[in-house]
Parts: C-alpha cells; structure tokens; sequence
C-alpha cells in the first residue's frame, strides 16, 4: 500500500513537472545558435535591459533576434532633436523577456536601442501633406498634428541623403487647429536660388523636445511628391 501510494505521488510529480515545462516559451538560445553580429547585439540587449531593470543576464530570456532593414540610421526609434543619415540600415529586431514582461530591442552594428512601449509612443502624431517648391521663391510645407496647439514642430530637408544645413531646422512651427505649415524663402540667408532637379529630397518633421514624434515626405523636381505610405 506504500508503494503504491508512492508510484502515484512520483507520476503526479512527473506530471506536474511535464506540464510546467511545455507551458513556458522556449527561449531562442534552446532553438537556435546566434552567430557573429546578432550575438553581439542581444548581449548589448541583455546587457542594458540587465542594467535598466537590475537583473543579471541569466535572467533575462532571449524571445527572437530577426534580420530587417530600417528605413534610416534611426533604426526607427529616433531621438528628438537628433540627426540622422537617411539611408536604408541593415540591422535586427529583438525581443528579450524578464518574469513575463517583453522588451524589444532595436540593433545595429555595436548599438542597440530600446524600443519605448505604444503607450508611451502614442502620445499624438505629426503628417506632411504636401511640399511646394516655387523656384527662386520659396518651398512652402503644410502638414497636421493632433498635438496641442502652440506645439513646436522642428523640421529638417535633406538631399540625397545629406542633410540641408542651409534650412531654418531650429525655427518653431506651431500647431493650431490641428494643421502646421512652414515657408522658407530661396535665394536668401544661405539658401539656394533653385532646387537640385536631379536630386531625391525628403522633408522631416518632428516634435521639438518631445517623444518620438517623427513624418517624413520624399519628393523630387521631376515628379510630383508623394506622400510616405
């Protein structure tokens, strides 16, 4: 009778254990082996969350490290106020994991950023609807913001990647009514009297000391603009 009682106690044992284990989520390391660039990155990972969070590395569980492209050296999580190179960057989305709670990670050679929760993202949002270049006048920007009104929107122009030094970025557009709009003058304070036509601009608006607020809007002189889907 013993025995028996025991064998039972031992199979509700394996069983419960059994049942914990295919419950949890296999962390990435138990799956796949990472190698050369994405290692590095999730330790850089690991290493910040670790720091932010104070916990050591082995408690931090490794969700997905996946290869992408982002549309600039931002990686698609860009600081207010700072430039960045506007070319496509090769880097991974990561997602690590601490007592239940995900954090994503965004990389690239030996930097990584963390991407802030929506709630925290969500906060308003900022459109470019059109550009108008007036050789020899002017290139008028008009665009909408559900921001507050008196908001300052900062804005930068940027040619074949490089960005426009001769544009007003630090000049406050406001908000007001829930619609913005900036003209800047040609041919006056260092600026061009005419536009590249050869070259492929892209306009950039973003909440001045803000969160992460951020439009673009390519266009060239040879085609009418379109808007950044």
């Amino acid at each position: 009778m013993k025995t028996k009682l025991l064998s039972t106690l031992t199979l509700i044992t394996l069983l419960t254990l059994v049942g914990c284990t295919t419950a949890s989520e296999p962390t990435l390391e138990a799956t796949q082996q990472l190698y050369g660039e994405a290692q590095s990155l999730v330790d850089l990972a690991k290493a910040d969350l670790g720091e932010r969070l104070g916990v050591g590395a082995d408690e931090i569980a490794v969700r997905s490290a996946e290869a992408t492209e982002f549309p600039d050296a931002s990686l698609g999580v860009p600081e207010p106020g700072k430039m960045y190179a506007q070319v496509i960057t090769p880097g991974y989305v990561i997602k690590l994991a601490v007592e239940g709670a995900t954090y994503r990670y965004r990389g690239t050679g030996d930097r990584v950023v963390l991407v802030p929760d929506e709630g925290e993202t969500s906060k308003g949002s900022i459109t470019i609807e059109g550009v108008q270049v007036m050789a020899g006048e002017r290139i008028s920007v008009r665009g909408r913001s559900t921001l507050p009104d008196g908001t300052c929107l900062g804005t930068e122009l940027w040619a074949d990647g490089e960005l426009q030094t001769w544009w007003p970025g630090d000049t406050c557009v406001p908000v007001q009514d829930w619609a913005w709009q900036l003209s800047v003058s040609l041919g006056q304070d260092g600026a061009p009297a005419e536009l590249d036509a050869t070259a492929q601009y892209m306009v950039r608006a973003y909440q001045q000391n803000g969160p992460n607020i951020v439009s673009v809007f390519p266009f060239d002189l040879a085609a009418p603009p379109t808007p950044n889907p």
